[in-house]
């Protein structure tokens, strides 16, 4: 699996290459076009792995010092919202919302499709008439 890259990186590790620096530009904004690079895709995903160890102090700092862009950092801090797959129980599912207070939550497929949105108050009802 390839690691996501920031502009900023990608710019310093093509410099020594390139004939200059509206090449490497050019270089960047065709990646861009083609999706192959994202900076709001690689602070996403660093943020997540960097999570599971320091706190966001840490991860700010970091995201900073790769060049990304202080509203795409602040972005990435923000958490995913609570999503469910189609195949957990309503009990699990009430729980978790519960536990959680939320009053809404999506249920998407494994590839992120939106299939639904889960309202309290119907699991309730749900839960109420079984």
């Amino acid at each position: 699996m390839r690691r996501e890259h920031s502009r900023a990186e990608l710019a310093r590790k093509l410099a020594p290459h390139a004939e200059s620096a509206a090449a490497i530009e050019a270089v960047l904004d065709l990646l861009l076009s083609k999706k192959q690079q994202s900076d709001e895709r690689f602070a996403s995903e660093r943020a997540r792995v960097l999570s599971r160890k320091y706190g966001a102090a840490k991860i700010r700092h970091d995201l900073k010092a790769r060049g990304i862009a202080d509203q795409l950092i602040e972005q990435a801090m923000r958490p995913a919202p609570s999503t469910f797959r189609p195949f957990v129980s309503l009990h699990e599912m009430a729980h978790f919302m519960i536990d959680h207070k939320l009053e809404s939550a999506p249920i998407t497929t494994s590839d992120g499709r939106l299939v639904g949105l889960l309202m309290q108050k119907d699991v309730v009802e749900a839960m109420k008439k079984k």
